[in-house]
């Protein structure tokens, strides 16, 4: 669908100037014309271009044309039993079922403390059973765990409690969160650059935390580490001291740690 400016999506001209580049017949042209799923019309009109590209045979007009119905048809089928099949959508009390325990893993995340959290960490067990909700938890506990720095190692160790109860989720339940984060070095250009700045150092020092734990990988680390200092910037060698100071220690513990040390 990229191959058209249009939103992904053929314009009227698009499917004129195909029309006509491929001489189709009336009802061919009809069927292109007045079809309403417009991504059925994108996928007949990018494989019938592609297949005359790459194929030595010359096919007559009739052909051209019998391909773009036959194709058409076949594809609005398939596009109508896919939406057949597809769950019923949300009722309103399950958007509001949802919406619930959003705010109580968020409650729950927010009042983590080693005093209580024993407690808190069954209380988000009991929450997530299934993997979609445990991966948004471990969403939302990285989103808070950032905003408090200061706080590292419990968030970290409540991670490490958590992951033991719920073994639904497994490795699942922050790699989402952690893929995200990773991919979000700051631009410390503008308005809340410090705010920004200072959540992103709190996301690597919750990494240094977990790692420490045996949570993530060197590999993990390595690749912070990496594309940190391939910024070439002051704030990503900023980054790298920050995530070091934390996980030197276990890091100089194994060989592959020790060369990220050194690399760095």
């Amino acid at each position: 669908l990229v191959a058209f400016p249009n939103g992904g999506v053929p314009s009227a001209g698009d499917i004129e100037e195909f029309i006509t580049e491929f001489k189709l017949d009336q009802g061919a042209a009809s069927m292109l014309r007045t079809h309403r799923n417009v991504e059925v019309k994108a996928e007949v009109m990018l494989w019938v271009r592609g297949t005359m590209r790459n194929k030595k045979a010359v096919h007559s007009i009739r052909n051209v044309s019998s391909v773009v119905v036959k194709r058409v048809v076949m594809l609005d089928r398939q596009s109508k039993q896919k939406a057949a099949e597809a769950p019923p959508p949300a009722t309103p009390s399950e958007r509001k079922a949802t919406t619930d325990t959003a705010r109580l893993i968020t409650s729950i995340l927010n009042k983590v403390a080693p005093d209580n959290m024993g407690t808190l960490v069954d209380q988000l067990v009991e929450l997530c059973q299934d993997s979609a909700c445990a991966t948004s938890a471990g969403e939302k506990l990285f989103a808070v765990a950032t905003r408090f720095p200061q706080y590292f190692e419990t968030y970290a160790d409540f991670v490490v409690a958590t992951r033991e109860k719920l073994p639904l989720a497994g490795l699942h339940f922050f790699d989402a969160a952690l893929a995200t984060g990773a991919a979000q070095v700051p631009d410390c250009q503008g308005e809340a650059a410090e705010e920004r700045k200072a959540i992103y150092v709190g996301f690597l020092k919750l990494v240094a935390g977990l790692f420490v734990r045996g949570v993530v990988g060197v590999a993990q680390v390595e690749a912070l580490v990496t594309g940190l200092m391939n910024q070439g910037t002051p704030l990503g060698a900023e980054c790298v001291v920050e995530l070091l100071r934390n996980s030197a220690w276990t890091l100089d513990q194994c060989p592959r740690g020790r060369e990220v040390l050194q690399a760095a």
